[in-house]
């Protein structure tokens, strides 16, 4: 009996009742976990928390300087919400416009996304038709082919071969063999063979949905720079604690009331929310992902922008990757005394009998036809691990098997001079399979040295046309290019050449399996290309070179490039490219070009020193602001800090700059590393910037009251910062090329300087300040500027250097 699959009213019906597979899948974050991780951070929850507290204690009885219970005057409650408002504006506008840019990239990478709807094909009204996977009902018959993720649970009618991937699903990387009556599940995918399915459990009720998409979780996956912000940030958050809780026992013992006690905290706390940072990361990967995006490239995980400018390794196949995937036979020739037209005969056979044609078969199918048959017994797919394809047919009384495949695994090794022909073409870049035949029930083992050899199918597939200059801007980059490929050594050989790799020695997979550990890994770092790779090789190449510390990104396009894409460290798939591929990789290249790769990491590269930049700021004022008001403690002067005009020096030298670093206004110095780059340079900014606030604290403290003394405090932070700016964007004011070489970012922290000493010095009452004589302003002029000086020789002098000996050391 004929199946002909549901008919429209079928269709409609099961709409109808809602039996669909239609689920709302989580492929980004939601708009509340947005908000959530943005608002209820540790620092966001201590920092309002206090201010809250504040307040309402301006409305309970609390001891004076005397110790009487008394309720905050109406100009201390007035001066207290001052402080709420400014400490908490600044953070909360940075909360705001992170969720902005977050909701922003939100849409256009859904909107992306949408183009790229995976489809299945399902037989409706007796037609094969393609249909979005969600508008699949139930009882749908479904056709499997190799590549495709099977979309619902259900049982197979029929099929030939039919061989699955549970990987996903199981953990199990065997592939599991299948026929007419068994459950196949979702989630799993078809490797090899084509068959028939019927969805008997769709949306929600099928396994997959009900274990969260197990094959395509949507959780964030940290890169290694965000790992060690992140350490840092808890870091801070223990320190935090540790010096607010001193401030406040310190404030208790000098008798300080209990609000101006809370007020000062508030500063030491408001220092250490990261809220540039963080916005200055979210905005940065945002904007990237989509930048990335409209180039051509779909980003699965936003963080997965940043991890490309981690990637040091890019592992690449050949077929489809390197070369167009456009099979064309160029010759035939014939082996053994067969005739081209028997040749022919037998490719036809092949190819019209083959349950799936591969890219190889339909090259085949044009050059020699296609000749199917109702005398076709069975078929023993072709994969990557066997290297070859059998179709038996019925032969008379008996049954011949006509078998496709490499070389090597298809033509008996006594036949030496055929071997020699074959090697000739490769290294000519050509691929090359061969054709044999053998009587007699052989399909589940074909033996090579029963069969006869027919003939030599000579194949090729021209480079991509910009691949050598992607290759050049890789190898600027500082990524070193693998080729991993399960075609033969010399057609492998023949392409590194033409790509200008280092293709003196190629390692196959037979070398690999002969080696102990240690060869395996130095092979793998080593060697440049690697032939006749199994999938499973591919996949252990990929986890040695992430073992030695390679941050491994892997391109791949077929069923036999996954087991690596999940192994690797970044999976990057092409649109084109079996669907299971583009289920498991973070990028997909949506216009099948590798040369839209290196944008990605480039952007990546970007990306990071964005970060580290921001990290560098967030931190170096961190760090000048507490040890400054630890080192005050130390000499017995009042809390230098007023807590208005310190919020109002954090949005101008640390909020504004992030963001606008963040929107690419403004390029950074580049930045090695965390340890050296951020940390060391933290630090030194912090000891130097310290001593020279302290000695300006303490002189301003002996001519004028403590409101003078602290508002020159606050422009000597404000003046010191804004050279903190100035370095990590390369401007240093006492060499003048570095001013010529980065106009932009110099008047930017000239506008910066003005604007912040400008409006508290305009409306002194409104920050908590006071206007200031010509000497107070010398003062933070002067010795914020000899600060610099100091700052600037230790950064790039022997001290440094030194510094960074020891910490290799």
């Amino acid at each position: 009996m004929e199946l002909t699959g549901l008919s429209d009213a079928d269709v409609q019906q099961r709409i109808s009742l809602k039996q669909t597979n239609a689920v709302v899948h989580k492929s980004a974050r939601s708009g509340w976990e947005i908000i959530r991780e943005n608002v209820f951070t540790i620092f966001n929850v201590i920092l309002f928390s206090t201010l809250v507290a504040l307040m309402l204690l301006t409305f309970v009885p609390l001891p004076d300087e005397a110790g009487v219970p008394r309720i905050a005057s109406p100009g201390v409650r007035m001066a207290v919400f001052g402080d709420v408002l400014f400490t908490g504006i600044s953070v909360f506008l940075n909360m705001v416009i992170g969720m902005v840019q977050e909701f922003r990239a939100k849409r256009d990478l859904d909107k992306l996304a949408k183009q790229n709807i995976r489809k299945a094909r399902v037989l409706r009204n007796g037609a094969l038709c393609d249909v979005p996977v969600d508008n699949i009902v139930l009882d749908d018959l479904i056709e499997l082919t190799p590549g495709d993720r099977i979309p619902a649970d259900g049982t197979l009618l029929n099929g030939e071969g039919i061989e699955v991937d549970e990987s996903l699903l199981t953990g199990e990387s065997d592939n599991i063999h299948k026929v007419k009556g068994e459950t196949v599940i979702s989630g799993s995918f078809c490797v090899v063979g084509r068959g028939l399915m019927k969805a008997e459990q769709v949306g929600l009720a099928s396994y997959a949905n009900q274990l969260t998409q197990i094959a395509v979780q949507s959780k964030d996956h940290l890169t290694p720079l965000q790992k060690k912000i992140n350490v840092v940030v808890q870091l801070l958050v223990a320190i935090m604690v540790v010096v607010a809780v001193l401030e406040l026992i310190s404030a208790f013992n000098r008798h300080t009331p209990v609000l101006e006690a809370l007020r000062f905290t508030t500063v030491i706390v408001g220092s250490f929310v990261p809220s540039g940072l963080v916005l200055a990361i979210t905005v940065s990967l945002a904007a990237g992902a989509v930048r990335i995006s409209r180039e051509g490239t779909l980003v699965q995980r936003v963080s997965a922008v940043e991890s490309m400018g981690n990637v040091t390794v890019l592992c690449v196949d050949k077929t489809g990757t390197l070369t167009q995937n456009k099979l064309t036979v160029t010759e035939v020739v014939p082996l053994c005394g067969a005739m081209e037209a028997e040749a022919r005969h037998m490719l036809a056979l092949y190819a019209g009998n083959v349950a799936a044609q591969n890219g190889t078969a339909r090259a085949i199918a044009t050059y020699a036809g296609s000749a199917t048959t109702e005398l076709k017994l069975g078929e023993l797919p072709f994969s990557s691990a066997r290297k070859t394809g059998v179709v038996m047919i019925q032969q008379g009384a008996g049954s011949l098997c006509i078998a496709l495949g490499a070389p090597e695994y298809v033509i008996p090794p006594g036949h030496a001079e055929i071997h020699a022909q074959v090697r000739l073409f490769q290294r000519q870049g050509l691929r090359v399979v061969a054709l044999s035949t053998q009587p007699g029930p052989m399909l589940e083992s074909f033996d090579p040295a029963s069969g006869k050899p027919i003939c030599l199918v000579v194949i090729e597939d021209q480079l991509r046309p910009d691949i050598v200059e992607t290759m050049r801007m890789f190898d600027q980059a500082g990524v070193r290019v693998k080729i991993i490929s399960g075609d033969n050594a010399d057609t492998v050989q023949a392409i590194a050449v033409r790509l200008g790799m280092h293709a003196d020695r190629v390692v196959t997979q037979t070398e690999l399996a002969s080696m102990d550990t240690a060869a395996f890994a130095e092979a793998a770092q080593q060697s440049e290309v690697f032939a006749r790779i199994t999938p499973e090789y591919k996949k252990l190449l990929v986890a040695s070179l992430t073992q030695q510390g390679e941050y491994v990104a892997m391109v791949g396009d077929g069923v036999n490039d996954v087991p690596a894409l999940k192994q690797a460290r970044l999976g990057i798939a092409m649109n084109d490219g079996a669907q299971i591929t583009r289920d498991v990789a973070e990028l997909v290249l949506l216009n099948n070009n590798l040369s839209t790769l290196p944008h990605a990491l480039f952007e990546g590269q970007a990306i990071t020193q964005k970060i580290l930049a921001s990290a560098k700021l967030y931190l170096a004022k961190n760090a000048v602001t507490i040890l400054a008001i630890l080192f005050a403690g130390f000499v017995g002067l009042e809390f230098p800090a007023a807590p208005r005009l310190v919020s109002w020096i954090v949005t101008i030298s640390v909020g504004i700059p992030c963001f606008l670093l963040a929107l690419g206004v403004v390029k950074p110095n580049h930045t090695r590393d965390v340890a050296q780059g951020v940390l060391l340079y933290s630090i030194i900014a912090g000891a130097v910037g310290a001593v020279i606030l302290v000695v300006s604290y303490i002189i301003a403290n002996s001519l004028a009251n403590v409101v003078a003394a602290r508002t020159v405090f606050g422009l000597a932070t404000l003046h010191f910062a804004i050279h903190i700016f100035w370095d990590v964007f390369g401007v240093s004011i006492f060499t003048p090329a570095s001013i010529r070489h980065h106009p932009r970012e110099f008047f930017i922290g000239l506008i910066l300087l003005a604007v912040g000493i400008f409006v508290p010095t305009t409306a002194p009452r409104g920050f908590g300040a006071q206007t200031l004589t010509w000497l107070e302003l010398l003062n933070a002029a002067v010795l914020p500027l000899i600060g610099a000086f100091v700052f600037n020789r230790l950064l790039y002098g022997s001290f440094m250097r030194s510094a960074i000996r020891t910490l290799r050391t």
